[in-house]
């Protein structure tokens, strides 16, 4: 039906992001990318930009019909750096919005030659990535160490 809580699900997404960060790719895979309130795209994007507290968020409406999917693919580089004189850990924190249900998150990290993750399972030394898949049902923090090894 179209009624509670069997109707469209139009879902705010805010994602942030180091301050200095490059949107290369917002790919809208399937549903419903429009603003809700401002019919439309907005400055012909799916999505926008503002920045709070240091961070760089990444807006945009998902707005899912009854039975249906949504998903998005979103690219982006930071500018930062890290020391990669000797071993180092990379962190990503993502939270679940309360009372949303729980989330299937794909992230590819891409990471530097002549380093290796030490505390993770499923990563492709060969092209330098790690592939993580999960369910987001709560705040997560993922930490993985990168050891260097010799060349």
């Amino acid at each position: 039906t179209s009624d509670w809580p069997n109707g469209t699900n139009k879902n705010f997404i805010r994602m942030a992001l180091p301050e200095n960060t490059n949107i290369e790719n917002f790919n809208p895979v399937e549903g419903y990318f429009e603003q809700f309130l401002d019919q439309g795209l907005k400055d012909g994007k799916p999505f926008w930009l503002t920045t709070e507290h240091n961070r760089k968020i990444v807006n945009f409406w998902m707005t899912t019909k009854p039975q249906e999917e949504s998903k998005a693919q979103i690219n982006y580089s930071s500018d930062y750096s890290v020391n990669t004189g000797g071993d180092f850990y990379y962190m990503i924190t993502l939270q679940k919005q309360t009372g949303a249900p729980a989330d299937d998150v794909e992230l590819t990290l891409n990471y530097p030659n002549g380093f290796v993750p030490e505390n993770v399972k499923n990563y492709d030394d060969s092209n330098k990535q790690i592939l993580l898949k999960f369910k987001l049902d709560q705040d997560r923090t993922i930490k993985i160490r990168f050891k260097k090894v010799a060349e």
